[in-house]
């Protein structure tokens, strides 16, 4: 049952319009993907809009709970993992994480220094992962 809920979920998703008025086709289907399960693992991302951040990646940068949060979805394996650098320079001297999983690369900045035991930067990663 659990997973026919997430199926119409993400289905619902993908084919109408976002809070933000942007359509779900604006966006890569794994990016809207990721959202999706965040919602439903109660991680509340928002915020979420396109950047200029990573060569080669269709980016998208908002926050899940008080983490900055950097979607980039490219064309093929080998550039998400090349991007796992620029990603780690982006976040500069706080606590984040750079993670490749398949064509997608997530980066996390904790520049508030809202997770100090980091347990959310791991939820984030963990259901990044796990999608």
């Amino acid at each position: 049952m659990r997973t026919l809920i997430i199926t119409i979920a993400v289905m619902v998703l993908a084919s109408g319009c976002s809070r933000d008025g942007k359509k779900a086709g604006d966006r890569p289907g794994a990016v809207a993907g990721v959202l999706v399960a965040w919602k439903l693992a109660g991680l509340e991302p928002k915020g979420f809009q396109k950047v200029d951040s990573l060569e080669g990646g269709r980016c998208e940068r908002g926050s899940v709970g008080e983490i900055e949060t950097t979607l980039c979805a490219f064309h093929d394996e080998e550039t998400a993992r090349k991007a796992q650098a620029a990603g780690l320079s982006a976040i500069g001297d706080v606590t984040g994480a750079s993670l490749a999983e398949g064509k997608l690369l997530l980066v996390v900045a904790d520049r508030k220094r809202a997770d100090p035991s980091g347990r959310r930067l791991n939820e984030i990663a963990r259901t990044f992962r796990k999608r």
